[in-house]
């Protein structure tokens, strides 16, 4: 097996995103414009039914509902379906992306994509399988520490009671420091190091056809110490740029909370909320930019994202960064 070229992956990765903006926006727009009109409706929902809990809030009354509750009363067949509609978005965009670095395919002329086929299919089932393993190795990693603070011959009914997690509250809090250090390192060392292993996943799964964790795994093997490397190193990158832009605009003096944030207003002594409603009201108004702005983000970072787990996978496959790979099944 080939070792990862970290710097080498890096460095492309970075440098894929402005050279081939126009094709990131050609194949992503269409797929993230959906979930962004979808997430612009939920939020405009959510704020609405704030805004109004305000209006008819009853100081006699804490939990008096309001009038109109459009997501509540639709309840989780609406949220399972927007994680599913984002789930299929997620893979559509990513696929697409792969195969621009791992195949060179651009698909010229093509403003309108949203191919949802084997791969993408494939690519969606992925994501839920790696978010059950990781529930599943967290929780096995994490049970030796639940035993420790659970009180003996428990029952199963027992763990339905207030009473109980009561106990094991008081049972935690007696623990010593080292206690929480150690589960801690345990759990979330062992579920970073799955998350290292699978990190050669979706490029597989794109380049090779098929489901291709087994293989996935093989190719990580000796490499999760150097995918670490690189993504404190993209951790690094990105913290630069923060603080470089922090102090641009702090030496420019430009303000950009006075921007941002709505003219103070003043707060009605008569109102247990005060001005909160008016900042709801603002931010209602301006739900159109924050999602705009949120759809370049979102192309920019799945691009990043995706380029850094394609050139990785052309590192550890011994492929040549410049040249697309041998064509999937």
């Amino acid at each position: 097996m080939h070792k990862l070229p970290v710097l080498a992956t890096l460095s492309n990765a970075i440098a894929f995103v402005p050279l081939n903006l126009m094709t990131i926006v050609r194949l992503t727009w269409l797929p993230l414009l959906l979930i962004g009109l979808v997430q612009l409706a939920v939020s405009y929902w959510r704020l609405s039914e704030m805004i109004e809990m305000m209006q008819h809030f009853d100081p006699g009354s804490m939990f008096k509902v309001p009038t109109t509750q459009p997501l509540a009363s639709l309840g989780w067949p609406v949220s399972v379906a927007l994680y599913v509609l984002q789930l299929i978005s997620i893979a559509v965009v990513a696929v697409a992306l792969h195969r621009v670095i791992l195949f060179n395919e651009r698909k010229p002329g093509v403003w309108f994509s949203f191919p949802f086929g084997r791969t993408e299919f494939f690519y969606a089932l992925m994501a839920v399988t790696a978010l059950i393993l990781v529930v599943v190795v967290g929780a096995l990693l994490a049970l030796p520490f639940v035993v420790v603070i659970t009180p003996l011959g428990l029952t199963p009914e027992a763990y339905l009671q207030p009473q109980t997690w009561s106990m094991i509250a008081m049972s935690l809090a007696q623990k010593p420091h080292w206690f929480f250090v150690v589960a801690l390192v345990v759990v979330y060392g062992g579920v970073i190091w799955l998350l290292l292993r699978l990190a050669a996943w979706p490029p597989t799964l794109v380049a090779e056809g098929g489901f291709g964790l087994a293989r996935a795994w093989s190719l990580t093997r000796g490499n999760a110490l150097r995918y670490l490397g690189l993504f404190l190193l993209v951790f690094v990158f990105f913290a630069a740029i923060g603080v470089a832009a922090y102090f641009f605009v702090a030496a420019q003096h430009i303000s950009i909370m006075a921007w941002l944030l709505p003219t103070p207003v003043q707060a009605d002594p008569n109102h247990p909320f005060g001005g909160v409603g008016q900042l709801f009201e603002w931010q209602r108004a301006r739900l159109p930019y924050f999602a705009a702005a949120q759809l370049v983000g979102d192309m920019l970072a799945a691009a990043f994202g995706v380029a850094l787990l394609s050139y990785g996978y052309k590192g550890v496959t011994g492929h040549n960064m410049a040249e697309p790979v041998t064509a999937a099944v």
